[in-house]
């Protein structure tokens, strides 16, 4: 089974923002012990950052919990599980992402359409692997508790694909 892992930046409510993005990170649930065992060894070489959420808007900024961490520790902390994630790409990791431009009128809202991009792409992901492999691949996404309460109404709606400037399997 795939676990597909969904977060946003720029909020579709932010009339300065003019993008919407939508990424999500998938791997298989048998790789899961492994890699936390490598940021648990990554994050042991930074003991002031241990316990702290590894969410990149936050860790770049240094805002919340991030604030009395220095820069150049966050900066260096996020290019080394950056560059963990890449060397591991496409063995461990398959990256999903989606861009809406918010300036193109639509008649949905921004974040059912990039959830529904990310979810379509991680759908076709699984099929070409079973069509490849013979193997049938099962794929369940999480979100983050922002994106949750943003969806939990009834769930994404198909809709028109006006304005993406891009959805894609990278």
């Amino acid at each position: 089974m795939y676990l597909l892992y969904v977060d946003d930046s720029g909020l579709a409510t932010d009339k300065n923002c003019k993008h919407c993005v939508l990424a999500g990170l998938a791997i298989r649930d048998t790789k899961t012990f492994y890699v936390q065992q490598d940021i648990e060894r990554i994050l042991a070489k930074h003991p002031d950052c241990k316990n702290l959420e590894l969410h990149g808007t936050r860790m770049r900024s240094g805002k919340g919990e991030w604030r009395s961490i220095p820069k150049e520790t966050r900066e260096g902390l996020l290019k080394e599980i950056l560059g963990y994630i890449a060397a591991h790409y496409p063995n461990y990791f398959i990256l999903f992402g989606a861009v809406l431009d918010k300036t193109c009128q639509i008649d949905v809202a921004h974040d059912e359409e990039l959830f529904t991009q990310i979810t379509s792409r991680f759908d076709m992901f699984l099929k070409r692997r079973f069509a490849k492999k013979q193997v049938p691949e099962r794929g369940l996404p999480f979100l983050t508790s922002q994106l949750q309460s943003k969806n939990s109404s009834n769930g994404p709606k198909h809709s028109k694909s006006r304005g993406i400037i891009g959805a894609t399997l990278l």
